[in-house]
């Protein structure tokens, strides 16, 4: 799976509930990066998927 298709992936749906602030982003991004779908993920790509979505949807 490329990188950009698996960013994109996470972001689909590990994040949805973040605009309704039910997540905390430490939260999110910890089950994100533990989540056996996403093994290959490293910490700073989940940190930069995190911090990406979050200033586009601002």
């Amino acid at each position: 799976m490329p990188h950009n298709t698996r960013l994109q992936k996470i972001l689909r749906w590990k994040i949805p509930c973040l605009k309704n602030s039910c997540l905390e982003s430490t939260k999110l991004e910890a089950e994100a990066v533990s989540n056996q779908k996403l093994n290959t993920l490293r910490l700073d790509e989940a940190h930069f998927a995190f911090y990406a979505y979050v200033n586009k949807s601002n």
